[in-house]
């Protein structure tokens, strides 16, 4: 028991080639709980459903997952609630807080990274956009969200110059682009995308520090 609102119990209806893999996950009970209690932040149902892709629950080997209980958000998206059995962040479903935060992770992944959290794009190789539902790859976005809460809000809440963020940066590679060298950026202000990800990393950050004058990076 993790709280009075929402339980985890053990989920073996995952497969990979002939092995049955067992995680946790949560009721339907809490699903509708959990469904009405987020309706402000755009959940807007929950159902039970399957599903087949790679996904970082199983470090992205092929699986086949049935009878899953998922929140819907905004209407289009499916938002698997099966985790690995060493799931830490239960209090993500139940603090309001962060649950927002799990959001913004995930409304700018959709956005500039779909096939990196839409499971069925990445096995079924369709375009994004053609699908009346998208399949969330749950655990990678709160894996990035784990980033950027241990990695980065510590740190980031005592910034406020956008030199500062860069130069911790080059070392903790929170935004990374990919470029290599021992002088080079690795994250690019001028880059639409890179600053948009900072400034969302920032309001995660406010969430939890609300005295924090990080706000003033982006500025």
């Amino acid at each position: 028991m993790f709280g009075e609102e929402v339980t985890l119990q053990p989920f073996d209806r995952i497969l990979s080639g002939f092995d049955k893999i067992t995680e946790v996950a949560f009721s339907i009970l809490d699903c509708s709980y959990l469904s009405t209690k987020y309706q402000e932040f755009g959940i807007t149902g929950y159902r039970v459903g399957d599903f087949k892709g790679r996904a970082f629950i199983h470090r992205y080997v092929p699986c086949s997952f049935y009878q899953v209980p998922m929140l819907i958000y905004r209407s289009k998206y499916l938002i698997p609630l099966v985790f690995r059995k060493n799931f830490t962040m239960i209090n993500l479903f139940t603090d309001p807080n962060r649950f927002a935060s799990f959001l913004d992770v995930l409304d700018f992944e959709v956005e500039f990274r779909p096939k990196q959290v839409i499971i069925e794009a990445q096995e079924n190789a369709y375009p994004y956009a053609e699908e009346t539902f998208y399949v969330i790859d749950t655990n990678y976005v709160l894996f990035r969200l784990a980033e950027i809460i241990e990695v980065g809000a510590l740190a980031i809440r005592h910034m406020t110059d956008i030199a500062e963020f860069m130069e911790w940066n080059r070392t903790a590679r929170l935004i990374d682009n990919g470029v290599k060298g021992r002088h080079s950026q690795i994250f690019d202000p001028q880059d639409e995308t890179q600053f948009l990800e900072l400034d969302m990393i920032i309001g995660i950050v406010l969430r939890l520090y609300p005295e924090s004058l990080c706000e003033q990076i982006v500025l």
